[in-house]
């Protein structure tokens, strides 16, 4: 099976994909591609990636980069913008980070089917993504 050797490259290029030594993504974690906090980055700006896979059940991983240390806040919210879970609510230093979310709320009950917004805070940085949950 072909799994994405890294999850922020162009998914529509052949380029981007590679045999996999298991079983492939989406759904299983890629076996060529791995993050590493301590990984020495160049990037000049704060990026936060898509998630993958997605559509998901039940687990997303969501990925961001850090060009320089900051207080970092990742917090998912349902569409009425009320807050579903606080996954991160930290210090980092600069570098490629990534999270799982495991399609609980706060409380560790599992949430409904649906669109859910993910939003970071990081510096001055903020921006917010769609992810689906499919049940």
């Amino acid at each position: 099976t072909l799994e994405l050797i890294n999850p922020s490259l162009d998914n529509t290029l052949a380029e981007s994909w590679a045999a996999s030594a298991g079983y492939g993504s989406p759904g299983s974690l890629n076996s060529s591609y791995m993050s590493n906090e301590d990984e020495v980055l160049t990037a000049t700006e704060f990026i936060l990636h898509n998630n993958y896979p997605n559509p998901f059940n039940p687990v997303t991983t969501i990925s961001y980069t850090l060009p320089q240390a900051a207080l970092v806040r990742l917090t998912i919210y349902d569409l009425l913008g009320r807050q579903v879970k606080s996954l991160l609510h930290e210090y980092q230093t600069s570098g490629n980070r990534s999270i799982q979310w495991n399609a609980t709320n706060d409380l560790g009950r599992p949430v409904a089917a649906g669109v859910y917004l993910y939003m970071i805070h990081a510096g001055e940085f903020r921006q917010t993504k769609k992810m689906v949950l499919l049940k």
